[in-house]
C-alpha cells in the first residue's frame, strides 16, 4: 500500500482521474477533428449524451469545450488513490455564437459543443455571409486548428448539408424511460439511454456507412454508471478501469442546462418540429405550400404564411421556390436530398 501511494503522489489528481475515465469515441492516435452529431426527439436523452461524450472523451482528458448549453462535473478523488483526497471540477466555457463565425482563435484546438444546432444558427441565417462562410471553411476548421465537435439535433436532415456531409458519426439515441417496457416499469428519464451508431466515414470502424448500410452498433448506455468514475473500495492498479455502480436515486454530478435562446425558440416554433419532419421525410422533392400551411397545426396557431415559410427556412433548412408540379406552376417546399439515416 505504502508503495502504491508513493507512486500516486507523483500523478497529479488530473491524472488519475484521465486514467479512471473510459474514453467513448475519439481515437488519440488520429487527428483530433472528430464531429458527432447525436438525434433524436425531444425528451431522447441527446443533449445529456452528448454532454457525456464532451466530459469523457475531452474534459477529462484536459482538452478545453466551449458550448452553448452549461456543462460541468464534478469528479472526488478518494484518498486511496491522493493522498487526503481531492474533488476536481470540469468545465464548458459559454460559447458566443457570433465570436464562432468569425472563427475566433480562442476556440482553435477546443471541443464545440452545440445543443439543438439547427435553432442556434437559425438568427444567423437571416445575415447569411457570416453562417455560409463558417459552413464552407468548416472542414478546413476541423483540420487545420484541431476542432472537433459534438452536435444534437432533432432530425439530421435539421442541419445544412454541408454539416451533415462533414459529420462522422451519427449517434441515434432513445431514452428507454419512453419505451413501452419502460413506461410500464416506471422507469426515470435520463437514466438508460439507447445509442443506435452510424460510422459514417469509417473512424470507428474502419467501414463507412455507405459501404455497410447498417449501423456499426447499438448499445444502451447506463448514464449514471459515468459518475461512479473512481472505485472508492479497492485500490487501482495504474491504467486500471473499475467503476462503482451508482443507485438510481442519487443525483449525477453531470450538470447540463440549456440555452436560454434555444429554450425561447422551442417555445414559440417546437410546433413547427412536427411539421418539418413530415415535408422532409415525405418522400416528393416538391410539396405545395398551401398543402403544408393549410394543415391544422399550422392553421390553429394563425401564423401568416410568409413568417411560417420563413421559420421553415431558418430553423430547419426548408427551401421555398416556384416550381411547376401536378400541371399548374406554385409555390413549393424543395426537399433535394434523402434522409441519411434508416
Amino acid at each position: 500500500m505504502t508503495e502504491i501511494m508513493a507512486e500516486l503522489t507523483n500523478r497529479s489528481p488530473e491524472q488519475i482521474a484521465a486514467e479512471n475515465i473510459r474514453v467513448m469515441f475519439r481515437r488519440f492516435h488520429l487527428n483530433a477533428d472528430l464531429m458527432i452529431g447525436l438525434v433524436g426527439d425531444t425528451g431522447s436523452g441527446k443533449s445529456l449524451s452528448a454532454g457525456t461524450i464532451a466530459f469523457s472523451d475531452y474534459l477529462a482528458s484536459g482538452n478545453s469545450c466551449w458550448s452553448n448549453m452549461g456543462i460541468k462535473c464534478t469528479v472526488d478523488i478518494p484518498e486511496q488513490l491522493y493522498s487526503g483526497g481531492v474533488e476536481i471540477t470540469y468545465e464548458a466555457g459559454r460559447l458566443d455564437r457570433k465570436v464562432l463565425l468569425k472563427m475566433d482563435p480562442r476556440y482553435w484546438f477546443s471541443l464545440i459543443v452545440l445543443d439543438e444546432i439547427n435553432i442556434k444558427f437559425a438568427e444567423a441565417r437571416r445575415s447569411s455571409s457570416n453562417i455560409n462562410l463558417w459552413y464552407s471553411d468548416l472542414n478546413q476548421q476541423k483540420r487545420k486548428f484541431k476542432m472537433p465537435m459534438i452536435y444534437t439535433v432533432i432530425d439530421e436532415m435539421y442541419v445544412d448539408s454541408r454539416v451533415r456531409n462533414l459529420t462522422d458519426v451519427f449517434i441515434r439515441c432513445k431514452d428507454t424511460a419512453l419505451s413501452p417496457h419502460g413506461l410500464i416499469m416506471k422507469k426515470h428519464q435520463g437514466i438508460d439511454v439507447e445509442w443506435t451508431v452510424y460510422d459514417m466515414h469509417g473512424k470507428l470502424g474502419g467501414i463507412p456507412f455507405n459501404e455497410s448500410n447498417h449501423s456499426l452498433c447499438s448499445m444502451t448506455v447506463n448514464l449514471r454508471d459515468l459518475w461512479g468514475i473512481i472505485d472508492t473500495d479497492e485500490t487501482q492498479a495504474k491504467g486500471s478501469r473499475k467503476y462503482t455502480e451508482i443507485d438510481e436515486d442519487e443525483i449525477p454530478n453531470l450538470e447540463i442546462t440549456e440555452d436560454p435562446e434555444v429554450v425561447a425558440v422551442k417555445r414559440d416554433w417546437g410546433w413547427l418540429e412536427p411539421i418539418a419532419t413530415r415535408i422532409l421525410h415525405d418522400g416528393r422533392q416538391y410539396i405545395p405550400v398551401k398543402e403544408i400551411y393549410n394543415a391544422s397545426e399550422a392553421r390553429d396557431r394563425q401564423v401568416n404564411q410568409k413568417l411560417f415559410t420563413q421559420r421553415l427556412r431558418e430553423l430547419f433548412h426548408i427551401e421555398s421556390e416556384t416550381a411547376y408540379v401536378e400541371g399548374k406552376q406554385q409555390r413549393v417546399y424543395a426537399v433535394y436530398a434523402e434522409a441519411l439515416l434508416p
